[in-house]
């Protein structure tokens, strides 16, 4: 099993392209619930195998 977390992400395709080349496991995480919202409607369906995590890290 593969795991990949990214962080900061905002609305990168980065996710979409962990889950192409088969990572089992994908989790992001923004600050920005917007920026987790496009990033989930760009993935369609295969947003379905990501963990989405709103969260700031700093605190």
């Amino acid at each position: 099993m593969t795991l990949a977390i990214d962080i900061g992400s905002g609305a990168s395709p980065l996710s979409g392209v962990l889950l192409g080349r088969g990572v089992d496991d994908v989790a992001v995480l923004d600050i920005s619930a917007s920026a987790l919202a496009m990033a989930r409607t760009s993935l369609g369906e295969r947003a379905a195998h990501v963990q989405w995590i709103r969260a700031d890290l700093r605190t």
